[in-house]
């Protein structure tokens, strides 16, 4: 597959989650908004409908989603620490902290285990636009992996590279800015008012768009060709070291596929 083809791939895969997303975001605030404003008969009816789309709740199809998208992109780390030449424990380590990330979309374990920290950092009188303690912690947390994985974003190609400071920026407006501004107008508003809605839908929205930028941006990255009847995996970096052990390789799984040298007989 030529890198043409790949970047094709990449894009068909953005634009087919990016689409998902927007039906998930789109259906949960639409719901959660006609619930609020209808009467109370339409109320009860629009509430079997908001759980399994409510993006503010857990263990619905918007986490399920974000979850998902998270477990995908620390396969495609480590598929890509696989093929990588250096570096490749840096991008073990980019893999480990999706796996993470997925593993809180699940149980929410921002919430459960940074909240209580930032409310230790910040005490009782805080500003309401830290309504949500965790993002402090989160902050500085999301500072960690950027200084572990600088090295490793640096030596990607051009356009991978700015893609990828794209979907930091994006996952970090949403889950960072627009949270603590979430917070204020909860503070001001109430959780139940139209804005509140409005601005939890916003930051899922960058949320789920910057990680489906990384994962398109990974796809990119991994070039797959049909050599002498073998599928070539490459690495596509900027790294000026050669790769002294050659592509990697997906043989044939039929014994009289293989090359003569790995079936066992002499050249």
């Amino acid at each position: 597959m030529p890198a043409a083809a790949t970047g094709t791939t990449a894009l068909r895969v953005f634009l087919t989650l990016t689409t998902v997303a927007a039906a998930l975001i789109v259906l949960g605030t639409g719901f959660r908004l006609w619930s609020m404003l209808s009467s109370p008969l339409h109320q009860a009816a629009g509430g079997q409908l908001v759980a399994p789309l409510d993006t503010n709740l857990e263990q619905n199809l918007p986490s399920w989603f974000s979850a998902s998208l998270w477990l995908a992109a620390a396969l495609l780390c480590w598929v890509c620490a696989f093929l990588a030449v250096r570096r490749t424990g840096q991008w073990v380590v980019l893999g480990v902290f999706c796996l993470l990330f997925s593993a809180d979309e699940t149980a929410s374990l921002h919430e459960r285990l940074l909240a209580p920290v930032g409310d230790a950092m910040l005490g009782a009188d805080r500003s309401a636009l830290l309504l949500f303690a965790w993002v402090v912690p989160g902050a500085i947390i999301a500072g960690v992996v950027g200084l572990c994985c600088w090295q490793l974003i640096r030596s990607l190609p051009v356009r991978q590279r700015r893609a990828i400071f794209l979907s930091g920026a994006l996952f970090l407006s949403g889950a960072l800015v627009i949270e603590s501004v979430a917070g204020l107008v909860r503070s001001a508003l109430g959780a139940e008012s139209a804005a509140y809605i409005l601005a939890a839908a916003l930051e899922e929205t960058l949320e789920m768009l910057g990680v489906i930028l990384f994962i398109s941006t990974l796809i990119s990255l991994i070039h797959v060709r049909r050599v002498a009847g073998r599928t070539v995996l490459t690495l596509v970096t900027d790294d000026p070291i050669a790769d002294d052990r050659g592509p990697r390789t997906a043989l044939p799984t039929h014994p009289r596929e293989l090359p003569a040298d790995q079936q066992g007989l002499r050249p």
